[in-house]
């Protein structure tokens, strides 16, 4: 039933979380068939510590880049090398439960055409690294984000590649958009609970600041550009987010 499942990790130094984050798939009951750890041009311990981990870890897979070359293009290496059924796209700033992929794989075996499946999620700004559990709960997440879910390949049949010009925002609100214009099923995995450092996702906000009004930008002409061509509505999220504040 692994055989199924591949899983992508793009990571760029935080090493700490990235330990950690290997640590919990390693102590996982069923792990994917292929673990790629995809590094953006890590200056830390990053390359040592995915080199200790491929020992303990068989399914691990380390795929290096001198520079980083952003989120969504470490995505589309998968997407093209992998042949597996479904993949899981995670950060690695997540704390993952022992039976994460077993609950996410028994998911997909009983809802075969599902699209996309996502775990509940704990997510806080306040939570960081070196607070010990347990830890003050601020937001449970019901909803579609981006940091932990696993597409189909029947998806990205549809969807194709996330185009070259988005490097870092907007890939997964491609993905999710696509299942729901093609009327694919999106599941919440309630009985799947995973715990997001939220602290992280702010803080990458506040590193990359030109890229986002720009990469928001592209999104919504990609949007009314697929749109179109389907002929469907613009979805919501098309409007909600429109930064530069023009109209639609």
């Amino acid at each position: 039933m692994a055989a199924r499942l591949d899983c992508v990790i793009p990571v760029r130094n935080n090493v700490r979380f990235t330990a950690s984050i290997l640590q919990h798939i390693l102590a996982c009951d069923v792990k994917p068939r292929r673990l790629y750890l995809i590094d953006n041009g890590s200056t830390d311990e990053t390359p040592r510590v995915c080199a200790d981990f491929a020992k303990r870890l068989p399914c691990l897979e380390y795929v290096r880049h001198e520079r980083n070359i952003g989120v969504n293009p470490a995505w589309n290496y998968v997407f093209e090398k992998s042949d597996a059924e479904h993949i899981a796209i995670l950060n690695n700033d997540l704390i993952l439960n022992h039976n994460f992929f077993a609950k996410t794989l028994e998911t997909i075996e009983r809802y075969p055409d599902v699209a996309i499946t996502q775990p509940l999620t704990v997510s806080s700004p306040d939570l960081v690294h070196e607070k010990p559990l347990p830890f003050r709960v601020s937001v449970v997440t019901r909803k579609m984000v981006g940091y932990a879910f696993t597409v189909s390949r029947q998806l990205l049949e549809i969807s194709g590649l996330i185009p070259k010009t988005l490097l870092i925002y907007c890939g997964d609100q491609i993905l999710f958009d696509v299942a729901l214009e093609e009327k694919l099923p999106i599941l919440l995995m309630e009985h799947n609970l995973i715990y997001h450092y939220g602290s992280q996702t702010c803080k990458l906000l506040r590193t990359f600041p030109q890229f986002f009004p720009r990469e928001m930008r592209e999104f919504q002409r990609l949007t009314k550009e697929r749109c179109k061509q389907k002929g469907v509505s613009l979805p919501w999220n098309a409007v909600a987010w429109n930064t530069d504040r023009g109209s639609l």
